[in-house]
């Protein structure tokens, strides 16, 4: 079968945790920190009071991201048969796989250009089209 083609069979497609998104896990704790120090709240608190939030939250931070990095990948099966539901919202491809499975996200650094077409021809999703509507005989 050419490469070209958009009849796709069943195939694996490898899922991985983002680095990107263990990135943005430790850039949002000490922002939300900040936002705290900044809120009316912070300053009625002691400054004990406000430090220790601002490092609970810096360490959770720490252990999200730690934890998933640690989620070990997964192979998904992409059944022809029934095709899986995909949402693309750029950067994000969102997949929700038939039969009660969980969703997953990819992120840029996750998939190659060429797993990305892959997986949108086997979602089987028709490209947008703005304009007439398909009953329009004009």
């Amino acid at each position: 079968m050419p490469i070209s083609s958009t009849d796709c069979g069943s195939f694996r497609l490898e899922w991985r945790p983002s680095r990107w998104e263990a990135g943005l896990r430790l850039v949002l704790p000490p922002l939300a920190a900040f936002a705290f120090f900044a809120s009316a709240l912070g300053p009625a608190l002691p400054r004990a009071v406000q430090f220790g939030l601002a490092a609970v939250a810096f360490a959770w931070g720490l252990w999200e991201a730690r934890r998933h990095l640690a989620r070990p990948g997964e192979w998904l099966t992409i059944d022809a048969e029934r095709p899986p539901v995909l949402h693309e919202q750029w950067p994000l491809l969102v997949l929700h796989p038939g039969g009660g499975r969980s969703t997953r996200v990819f992120w840029p650094d996750t998939l190659s250009p060429a797993a990305r077409r892959a997986l949108r021809l086997a979602a089987r999703r028709p490209p947008a089209r703005p304009g007439l509507p398909p009953d329009w005989m004009g």
